[in-house]
C-alpha cells in the first residue's frame, strides 16, 4: 500500500481541484451579466468589429467579461479550454486559426510578430544558460512565412551582444523592403535595433538606439508605451524613467532621475525626444500611422490629445465626462487601442 500512496494522493488532489472548478462555474452561471449599447450619436456600424475585454465588480461579485454588440460572455462561465482560448490576444487568435502549422511552438506575444498581406513574421530571442550557469546564451530565432506560395524562411543566429547583457526581449518587429527590423530591449536601459536581409538570412546592421548607465544610487530604464501591434508601423513610442539618488520625497515616491517620452522611427533608426506640453498629463497612449494619441484625466472626465509626428503639432480631438463620480467606485481605467482609423477609449 505504501508504494501507491503518491498516486492515491495525486488522484485525490486532482478530484478536489476539478470539483472546486466546476462548483465555482456552477454558481457563477446562476447570474448572467449583460452589457448593452445605447446609441447617443454617431455611426452604429462602429460597433460591428468592436471587442471589449472588461472586468465588472460590485460588492463581492467579480466578473471577467468579453463584450461585443451581439453578446456578453462571462469568462467564469466558460469551460477551462474556453478560458484558455479567450485569454489569447485577438490578433494572435486570428493568426493561430489561419496559420496553425506556422504558429505551432511559438510564444504568442504580439510584440514578436509582424503581418501584412504578403508576410507573416516571427522574431524571438531564445535564452539558454551555459553549463556552469555563469551566463546566458542569447540566440535570434527568425521564422518567415510567404503567404502566397507558402514558402518558409527560417534561421537562427547568435545575438552579437550576447555577452554584454543579462536579459533581452523583443519589443517590436517590422519589415521594410525585404529587410527585417527587430527592436530589442537589453537589460532595462538599452534599446538596440537589428536589421536582417531575409533572403540571405544575414544580419546586415546593428545600432544602439538608446543606452544609459544606472546612477550610483539609482537606476534608469526604458519601456515601450503603446500596446503592441502586429500591423506595419513606422514609429515606436517609448518612455525613459528612473530613480535618482534613491531618496524618498514627501509623497512616498522615489525621486525621478529622468522621465521623458521618445519616438523611434524604426525604418530610419532615428530617435528623438517628444516634448510634451505641460497641460497634457499622459495616462495612456497609442500610435496610428503618423499620429500619437494620448489620454489624460481631467477634473470632470477625460481628454484625448493628438500629436502629429510629421508636423510636430499638438491638438485636442475629443473629451468626455465620466458617467459616474461615485466615491465608492475605484478610479476608472482607461486604455487607448488602435481601431480601424481612430483610437477607441475604454
Amino acid at each position: 500500500m505504501k508504494r501507491y500512496w503518491k498516486i492515491i494522493a495525486l488522484c485525490i488532489v486532482s478530484v478536489l481541484v476539478l470539483g472546486t472548478f466546476y462548483i465555482q462555474s456552477f454558481f457563477a452561471a446562476e447570474e448572467k451579466t449583460t452589457v448593452e449599447f445605447e446609441k447617443v450619436s454617431g455611426d452604429q456600424d462602429e460597433l460591428n468589429n468592436l471587442l471589449i475585454n472588461a472586468t465588472y465588480e460590485v460588492d463581492d461579485k467579480y466578473r471577467t467579461l468579453k463584450i461585443t454588440n451581439q453578446d456578453t460572455v462571462t469568462r467564469e462561465n466558460q469551460t477551462l479550454v474556453q478560458q484558455v482560448l479567450s485569454s489569447i490576444d485577438y490578433s494572435m487568435k486570428n493568426m493561430i486559426d489561419g496559420y496553425k502549422s506556422f504558429m505551432r511552438g511559438k510564444d504568442h506575444q504580439a510584440s514578436n510578430f509582424y503581418e501584412d498581406n504578403n508576410l507573416l513574421v516571427y522574431a524571438d530571442i531564445k535564452e539558454k544558460w551555459t553549463a556552469n550557469a555563469e551566463k546566458v546564451d542569447f540566440t535570434f530565432n527568425i521564422d518567415v512565412l510567404e503567404k502566397k506560395d507558402n514558402k518558409r524562411i527560417a534561421f537562427e543566429m547568435d545575438v552579437p551582444t550576447k555577452d554584454d547583457y543579462y536579459t533581452m526581449n523583443v519589443v517590436d518587429v517590422q519589415v521594410y523592403a525585404g529587410k527585417l527590423k527587430v527592436v530589442v530591449r537589453q537589460d532595462s536601459n538599452n534599446i538596440h535595433v537589428y536589421t536582417f536581409q531575409l533572403e540571405k538570412k544575414k544580419l546586415v546592421n546593428h545600432e544602439v538606439i538608446f543606452s544609459v548607465e544606472d546612477t550610483e544610487n539609482g537606476w534608469v530604464g526604458v519601456s515601450d508605451e503603446y500596446p503592441s501591434s502586429t500591423k506595419p508601423q513606422k514609429y515606436l513610442l517609448m518612455q525613459s524613467e528612473g530613480v535618482g539618488d534613491g531618496k524618498v520625497v514627501e509623497d512616498g515616491q522615489h525621486k525621478l532621475a529622468d522621465n521623458g517620452f521618445m519616438l523611434l522611427n524604426i525604418e530610419k533608426n532615428q530617435l528623438k525626444k517628444l516634448m510634451v506640453p505641460e497641460y497634457v498629463s499622459i495616462d495612456a497612449s497609442t500610435i496610428i500611422d503618423s499620429s500619437v494619441y494620448f489620454h489624460s484625466y481631467t477634473e470632470n472626465g477625460s481628454q484625448v490629445f493628438q500629436y502629429d509626428i510629421k508636423k510636430e503639432e499638438w491638438s485636442s480631438i475629443d473629451s468626455f465626462d465620466f458617467l459616474t463620480t461615485s466615491e465608492d467606485l475605484e478610479s476608472e481605467y482607461i486604455e487607448l487601442i488602435e481601431g480601424e482609423n481612430i483610437p477607441h477609449t475604454f
